[in-house]
């Protein structure tokens, strides 16, 4: 048996459920685009700005190097640059977690979930999403390493949905946690 509504029946109204639904659908989509906007424009007009972008450019190819290090010979950090056995690759704008992390925390915000709920997400979401950035870019220098004729198809095609799938997936996981009902207790059943 489905919990969904039916449609209601030609020439009657719609029940009030359905107009209760369709009003959150609609917020969820309006609230997420806007949400996801701005922080788009932060993107681009605050993270990508060199005296913020260069640092997290460099941290996170100190990272990689310091993963790296143990199984790739002469590995290097140097700025935006990590390389490693011949070949290196730069981290530019888009290298990193901020897009994906736009999706998630416009996902999040809305939600319908307690503050907490949403701290807790974004918390662990956007650690989620910072790591997997740092493996990302690890896994694409070792394919350049060891299959350059395979780098830029992970570079431009694999990785990105990669990426996309690991935001939604990620947003998915928060939102089924925090949007399932509680039990009913004994006393109510």
């Amino acid at each position: 048996m489905s919990n969904t509504p039916k449609p209601p029946e030609k020439g009657k109204r719609p029940r009030q459920t359905e107009i209760t639904q369709s009003a959150s659908v609609r917020r969820f989509l309006i609230t997420f685009g806007l949400v996801f906007a701005g922080l788009m424009f932060l993107t681009y007009q605050v993270l990508y700005l060199d005296p913020i972008f260069v640092p997290w450019a460099t941290l996170n190819g100190k990272l990689c190097a310091l993963i790296l290090g143990p199984f790739l010979d002469n590995v290097t950090s140097n700025g935006d640059i990590l390389g490693a056995e011949g070949f290196s690759v730069r981290i530019l704008r888009g290298c990193d977690s901020f897009q994906a992390s736009a999706v998630l925390m416009a996902g999040i915000v809305a939600f319908p979930a307690t503050r907490n709920e949403r701290l807790m997400g974004a918390g662990i979401g956007l650690t989620f999403l910072f790591l997997l950035n740092i493996v990302r870019l690890c896994i694409m220098l070792i394919v350049g390493i060891h299959h350059r004729t395979l780098f830029d198809t992970f570079h431009t095609q694999i990785m990105p949905v990669v990426f996309v799938v690991a935001a939604l997936g990620a947003w998915m996981l928060w939102a089924l946690k925090v949007g399932k009902p509680e039990a009913p207790s004994a006393e109510t059943a």
